[in-house]
């Protein structure tokens, strides 16, 4: 009988840790909280590591890098996609651009099945498949997958699809697709509510992140970030006290453009372990806000200018970090950023980085070393932080 009283009690206990788990969700986000907290790179981060693009053609900059086992795979615009070591040397060239068979107009929208060494690449309604060395595999029509949708992602088995969001009476009206390897669809969200009276501003928006293996979506027009599974979704974070929140019925306005910066406009959200990363404009700045999913608590950089917006770096006394992706790679994760090698220059030849006091004065005098080793007009380099854990 006693046995039987603790087997109750233990139950009992283990549904109410899990309803109190499932009460925190969504969990809330208060804008109006968000003020300046400063916070540093050695914070977040306890290593940096740089990767020269050795890429033999100039390219002007890199899209939709991923990193899967040992290789990275970018699209290097406006060559091709390509395969590269650790090391930055190309391993192989993912396909060509062009009209022919076999061939993609764009390459931006593609991703990758690590598991059987596959590259899948969107071509308007076709999907091209090719295998690690950059050998076609396969081009098929995916029309139902890829119609008026924007981004393609694949994960775990799945095919994640999401439209984009144009202003407009013909904007599609579905949020996201999820079909299986075999292409048979597993998913589809309307979205009944976003309407528009007539054309406007398109916004340059980046509306999903992939964390803990699982797909996220989230619009300028809507006040939830999603988390998807194959064949269902919750609310995960839900944005509060938005007083200056952009509508359909605002950036249909003829003069939205000289005054849609007043407004709250995301550009790209990242997740990681401990931190949701928010990049948006408002009032004219541009800001990065780290939120603590621990305590709810928030960092704020602000600037004024866009190309000098990020997190202080305070490990080899570089340039600031502004992330734009989030990978596992093994045991541990990373954000993605990148640099040009004449801002690299310019900065190791500042005052300020010579009387900078990092924590890593050895990587200081290998970063100096990275740089000097650059010439002005050499292809970007990658920026990978690793997290602590």
């Amino acid at each position: 009988m006693k046995r039987i009283h603790i087997l109750l009690i233990s139950i009992v206990i283990l549904l109410g840790c899990s309803s109190s788990q499932e009460e925190q969700w969504p969990m809330k986000i208060d804008i109006s909280k968000f003020t300046a907290n400063t916070i540093s790179l050695s914070e977040i981060g306890d290593d940096i590591t740089y990767i020269p693009l050795k890429i033999d053609v100039p390219i002007r900059h890199t899209l939709s890098e991923k990193l899967a086992g040992n290789s990275i795979f970018l699209y290097a615009s406006p060559e091709a996609i390509f395969r590269l070591d650790y090391d930055g040397n190309v391993l192989s060239k993912i396909g060509t651009r062009g009209e022919g068979p076999g061939e993609y107009r764009y390459g931006v929208t593609f991703t990758v099945n690590e598991q059987d060494s596959l590259v899948y690449v969107e071509n308007h309604t076709k999907l091209i498949t090719y295998d690690f060395n950059g050998n076609l595999v396969k081009e098929e029509n995916r029309e139902e997958l890829l119609r008026d949708f924007a981004t393609l992602d694949y994960l775990d088995g799945y095919f994640y699809s999401t439209a984009p969001v144009w202003v407009g009476p013909s904007s599609p009206k579905t949020y996201w697709s999820v079909a299986d390897k075999n292409f048979n669809q597993m998913q589809i969200k309307e979205d009944y509510y976003t309407v528009f009276s007539k054309n406007g501003y398109n916004l340059n928006e980046k509306n999903t992140y992939i964390f803990s293996n699982k797909m996220h979506y989230w619009n300028n027009y809507n006040d939830t970030i999603f988390e998807i599974l194959p064949t269902s979704y919750k609310a995960k974070y839900v944005f509060i006290n938005n007083e200056k929140k952009l509508t359909p019925e605002i950036i249909c306005q003829p003069d939205i453009l000289k005054k849609q910066t007043r407004y709250f406009i995301i550009r790209n959200i990242l997740e990681t372990n401990e931190y949701l990363i928010i990049f948006y404009r408002l009032d004219g700045d541009y800001n990065l806000c780290m939120m603590n999913k621990a305590d709810n608590t928030f960092s704020l950089v602000d600037s004024s200018d866009e190309y000098d917006m990020g997190v202080p770096n305070d490990i080899d006394g570089g340039l600031k970090l502004t992330p734009y992706g989030y990978q596992v790679r093994g045991n541990s994760s990373y954000l993605i950023s990148k640099i040009q090698p004449f801002e690299l220059k310019a900065h190791v030849a500042s005052e300020a980085f010579k009387n900078s006091t990092p924590k890593y004065p050895e990587k200081k005098e290998a970063l100096e070393e990275l740089a000097n080793s650059l010439s002005e007009n050499d292809n970007p380099v990658l920026m990978l932080v690793r997290l602590k854990e």
